[in-house]
């Protein structure tokens, strides 16, 4: 009985030398999946302003001797590749975690929009790459709100898979023999399990540091507007006034509003301003969103549809959380004369977004108290684009 043991482990160990000796064969490798080489980089900005969106930039480069497919995504008669993706373990923020925003609990998984350049099928080649230029905006499915530093990566959301599947070609359904997939939440389900290589993609760590939206008092707070007479004021206007106005939100700045004073007094009017928004306004009130198209059936004068108006407050941001937990210090201000009939503007532009979470597209309401006097301003609609 113990030659056969013998015998057996000998033949073990002549089989173990021959196949770290010999090149892989059919007869020792058809069981075993090929290893891809496929690699995703992570690049971004280094710094930003709490609010603001920021992409990151993605490039997949295929090392592999098979091509690399893509979830395919019809549209318009050609295929365009995603993939979805979502921020890695190790991620974390001057808070800890990294969470979710509005935006990034309703579209979840997140995915990589389509790409141009592998817009035939789908297909990345070996030893080619593919950067996408629109990026994944990081900013708009997470809340990076508090100032600090953040350290992320992304991984894919799935694994890569070694099939034989068709690709949409010419026109057509094309074989393309034996290469890596990269499916999508859909195209998932018809695979098997045994056809999986690797539990995914991950990319390398990058950096980005948040800073606050404002650096305490500035020069000046309020600004003459000059050979400007002031739209706002209605004739029968006599009294300090503010009017806010702002852009839809830009890209990849937050979203801001700009306010402007003016007074229709007989006489000069006076005001102490800091220069810094979060110490001359005693509250921001941001509302909504109310998504385009949508109405609301008004009864009176007669039944007829209008346009919904959210008014539901926007949540705060994690920033925003924690500015009623650490209200801003206070900073020493400066009397300013407001001459009757003169527009002045607002140095500092409002950061919005920062303190409010305005990651859903759609349009809000915004509105701005002045700290002292206790002054309200206009309401006015900042949209936010998809």
């Amino acid at each position: 009985m113990s030659s056969h043991v013998d015998y057996r482990q000998s033949l073990k160990r002549i089989i173990a030398v021959a196949s770290a000796a010999v090149p892989c064969t059919a007869f020792f490798c058809a069981a075993r999946p090929l290893r891809p080489k496929i690699e995703m980089r992570l690049a971004c900005v280094g710094r930003c302003v709490s609010g603001a969106s920021v992409p990151v930039h993605i490039t997949l480069v295929n090392r592999s001797g098979l091509p690399l497919q893509l979830d395919p995504l019809g549209l318009g008669g050609i295929m365009l590749a995603r993939f979805y993706v979502g921020l890695a373990g190790g991620s974390r923020g001057p808070n800890g975690s990294i969470r979710l925003n509005a935006n990034g609990r309703w579209k979840i998984p997140p995915v990589l929009p389509g790409s141009k350049a592998v817009a035939s099928d789908g297909v990345l080649p070996p030893g080619q790459s593919e950067h996408w230029l629109g990026g994944y905006a990081l900013t708009n499915l997470y809340d990076i709100t508090i100032p600090g530093r953040y350290r992320f990566a992304i991984r894919s959301n799935y694994g890569l898979y070694l099939v034989r599947r068709k690709v949409w070609r010419e026109g057509r359904a094309m074989a393309i023999g034996l290469h890596y997939f990269l499916p999508g939440v859909w195209s998932k389900r018809s695979l098997k399990p045994s056809e999986r290589v690797s539990t995914g993609l991950l990319s390398n760590f990058t950096s980005l540091v948040v800073s606050a939206p404002y650096h305490g008092a500035t020069a000046g707070a309020l600004v003459p507007v000059e050979g400007r007479v002031p739209h706002f004021l209605g004739a029968g206007a006599r009294a300090l006034h503010i009017e806010l106005a702002g852009p839809a939100a830009p890209d990849p700045g937050p979203a801001t509003v700009q306010a402007f004073f003016a007074s229709n007094l007989p006489r000069a009017a006076m005001i102490k301003l800091a220069g810094d928004p979060q110490t001359d306004f005693a509250a921001v009130q941001v509302t909504g969103p109310s998504m385009d198209g949508e109405v609301v059936l008004a009864k009176l004068p007669k039944p007829h549809y209008v346009a919904y108006i959210s008014k539901a407050l926007a949540p705060l941001t994690a920033y925003g959380k924690w500015l009623l937990k650490h209200p801003p210090k206070k900073l020493p201000k400066k009397t300013y004369t407001l001459k009757p009939g003169v527009e002045y503007q607002y140095a500092v532009p409002i950061n919005l977004s920062c303190q409010y979470d305005m990651s859903l597209a759609g349009t809000y309401r915004v509105r701005v108290e002045l700290a002292h006097p206790k002054i309200w301003s206009n309401w006015i609609k900042v949209k936010v684009p998809q």
